[in-house]
């Protein structure tokens, strides 16, 4: 009798012991499934683009029409787009949220690829530009998917939050040297004026317009972005640059100077897309730009032109579902022609 008690015993302890080693794994592979199914949910991007040659024949060897060096001046006049070759690049770390929404945190930053382009300034004298790298402030930005969905098109919404990482979009940073003059003795005049930049935000829609061409997807985009300071107009005083390189400004008054902070920029677009193949587009873009700086800031009429309106002109070939190349031509839209058409290539990697 005692070894039937101790044979029901054994075999409960041990059907016991293999419950609980049972239910140990299944929470052990729960565990690493439900870890397994987090990471799957994040997404690591890169994204570089080159601004290469351009199609005009007016350019100094490294130097290109850049829209970013463009624009209009608050009285109308037109700024000379001539820049440096360059090179943007972008890091992205991304979450996959439920409704196929998606939370991320972003790093931009370009390089100037060019020393000392030369490019006329808004009176007529020549200067050059600051070749090297420049950061852009982080951005922490959130994916809303088909918002509104209907027959015929799909709205959708980006919105982004914008951290004050970089110092050099709170500070104006003003010098004026020379280094070919006075027996090559550099001179400097350095002024560093702190506007106080708080944060940024932005909503930036995209509406999806459904064809009844196979292959072919268009739509429209726009942003509007809200850039917060203290204060939009900032006056200073330096002593004039030619007291300095003579080292003798005893008596001499400063130079009263003002700047405008820009506040607000607003863009509107529109894109169209053909598949030729499964791995490859032909695409299509213009963008307008517009924005306001110092007192325009907060008004509804005030509005200056922000960056060249331009127009792109492109291939896109999907390598794998990893990876994503493109080239094609950006160009302005005010003044179009070879001289202000730039060649371009991109890579796109995400995993």
């Amino acid at each position: 009798m005692k070894k039937i008690v101790s044979s029901i015993f054994m075999s409960t302890f041990l059907l016991s012991s293999a419950s609980a080693a049972l239910n140990t794994t299944v929470s052990s592979v729960k565990k690493k499934s439900g870890f397994k199914k987090v990471l799957s949910n994040f997404k690591l991007s890169y994204y570089a683009m080159y601004t290469g040659a351009s199609l005009g024949g007016d350019y100094k060897s490294g130097s290109t029409y850049n829209r970013f060096d463009g624009g209009t001046s608050q009285d109308g006049k037109r700024y000379d787009a001539t820049g440096s070759t360059q090179l943007y690049q972008s890091f992205k770390v991304g979450y996959k949220l439920p409704k196929n929404m998606a939370v991320s945190y972003g790093v931009t930053f370009q390089r100037n690829l060019t020393d000392d382009v030369e490019y006329e300034q808004v009176g007529g004298n020549k200067a050059t530009r600051d070749n090297g790298t420049s950061y852009n402030n982080h951005r922490i930005s959130l994916w809303v998917p088909s918002v509104l969905t209907g027959k015929r098109a799909s709205l959708s919404f980006n919105f982004f939050y914008e951290l004050p990482t970089e110092k050099s979009t709170n500070t104006i940073n003003e010098s004026a040297y020379s280094t070919k003059q006075l027996n090559q003795v550099i001179a400097q005049d350095s002024t560093e004026v702190d506007m106080e930049y708080k944060y940024g935000i932005g909503i930036q829609p995209t509406l999806a317009i459904y064809s009844n061409v196979k292959g072919l997807f268009h739509g429209f985009r726009a942003s509007y972005e809200r850039y917060v300071f203290p204060e939009y107009v900032k006056e200073y005083e330096k002593l004039p640059f030619w007291c300095q390189r003579a080292n003798n400004c005893n008596g001499i008054q400063k130079d009263k100077y003002t700047y405008q902070a820009q506040g607000t920029k607003m863009s509107f677009g529109a894109y169209a897309n053909y598949l030729l193949t499964d791995k490859l587009t032909l695409k299509s873009s213009v963008e307008f730009d517009w924005d306001q700086v110092g007192d325009q800031v907060g008004t509804l009429n005030e509005w200056g032109n922000n960056m060249d309106n331009i127009g792109n002109l492109s291939t896109a070939y999907k390598v794998n579902k990893y990876m994503g190349v493109e080239a094609g031509v950006n160009f302005s839209l005010e003044e179009a022609g070879l001289d202000k058409t730039a060649i371009f290539g991109s890579l796109s990697l995400s995993i």
